[in-house]
């Protein structure tokens, strides 16, 4: 079960909101905003595949996600953004799951925008009537609200 996180008041009650993924971070609801981690900062999941033994000369894997990055240590006046691989991959890590200082964000809202394509030149592309060519793309516009993973019991 996830508990919902009201990022106003950890802002009120003084507490620093950290990102660490590589997306700018914006509460719609509070309009609560935090740019990107810097590369060294972002914490991501590797998936990677453990092997258990054989049966019959057939290798028997399970498979196993981590948490690869400068994963902070605990500080009562931060809180730190994740996606939410990263929150449920520390939440299922035995050295973590006791850490409810990692949130993700919820109710993901996106734009779609039409983008000018250009080519290898910076040069608008056209159509045959020299009418610019477009893309719809999707833009993440923000989130209303963020979560604590919580392990399973």
């Amino acid at each position: 079960m996830n508990k919902k996180v009201n990022i106003k008041e950890m802002v009120d009650k003084a507490i620093e909101i950290v990102n660490r993924t590589g997306h700018v971070m914006r509460d719609l609801d509070s309009g609560f905003e935090v740019g990107p981690a810097k590369d060294d900062d972002i914490l991501r999941v590797q998936k990677s595949s453990l092997l258990q033994g054989k049966v019959m000369d057939c290798n028997i894997f399970i498979p196993k996600e981590e948490v690869y990055g400068n994963i902070p240590d605990y500080d009562p006046k931060k809180i730190y953004i994740v996606s939410k691989r990263v929150a449920d991959a520390l939440a299922r890590d035995p050295k973590y799951k006791d850490r409810y200082d990692f949130i993700y964000p919820v109710n993901i809202e996106h734009d779609q925008v039409q983008k000018t394509i250009v080519d290898a030149y910076n040069k608008v592309v056209t159509d045959s009537k020299g009418n610019p060519v477009t893309i719809k793309q999707c833009k993440i516009k923000g989130c209303r609200g963020f979560e604590i993973a919580r392990r399973a019991q």
